[in-house]
């Protein structure tokens, strides 16, 4: 697939024109691409990985949403934000590696990636959206990093499969639902730590490191 495939404006990629009869698009995007709109390749089965180059900015809302096909996605730290359901619905998703840099996880980015297993958090992230990985239902270990503060509403809810989370000291606020339907969780999180409060007021399983 050549560029001529992709619609770009002042740096933002609006649109794409792939056929959709053609089956397994492996689009590698151009480094004049600052910013993926959103709705970019939304629906798009047939994508099944995606090269983003160190041009990139952000990944606006619903940019890869229900692209079921997508396997895995490396995202580069020159990323800021990851947009609200940018990657929902990614069944096929197994692996999202976010590289270091990357600052913002915005509400259900992650959401029903029901195959999501390797996940990888950087040490920049600092903040976590709403719902941002419910339901990823293969997922069994996470490392929240160190300048994250807030786990909110839903961020791993039915997780039915996480196991191991590690929550840092940074986390002071972890919302009722954050963990809903995880039933083999265990937190591992710091001895006296705000999570380690919260394991023991919820009944959940901890180890204080």
């Amino acid at each position: 697939m050549t560029n001529d495939l992709l619609t770009i404006e002042n740096g933002v990629l609006t649109e794409h024109s792939y056929p959709s009869e053609a089956d397994g698009h492996r689009i590698v995007l151009p480094r004049k691409v600052i910013t993926i709109g959103e709705n970019v390749f939304r629906g798009d089965r047939n994508v099944i990985s995606v090269v983003i180059p160190e041009s990139v900015r952000a990944i606006q809302s619903c940019a890869f949403q229900s692209c079921t096909g997508l396997e895995a996605i490396v995202i580069p730290g020159s990323v800021d934000t990851i947009g609200g359901l940018a990657f929902e619905y990614c069944e096929s998703l197994q692996t999202a590696i976010l590289s270091e840099g990357i600052r913002n996880v915005e509400y259900s980015a992650f959401s029903y990636c029901k195959k999501l297993k390797n996940l990888s958090l950087p040490t920049s992230l600092s903040f976590i959206g709403e719902g941002a990985f419910f339901s990823c239902e293969s997922l069994e270990a996470v490392v929240i990093p160190e300048n994250v503060r807030a786990i909110p509403e839903s961020t791993f809810g039915y997780c039915e499969n996480l196991a191991l989370v590690f929550l840092p000291e940074s986390v002071k606020s972890i919302d009722e639902s954050a963990f809903e339907g995880c039933e083999k969780l265990m937190i591992y999180a710091p001895a006296g730590s705000y999570a380690v409060e919260f394991a023991k007021a919820h009944n959940i399983p901890f180890a204080e490191l």
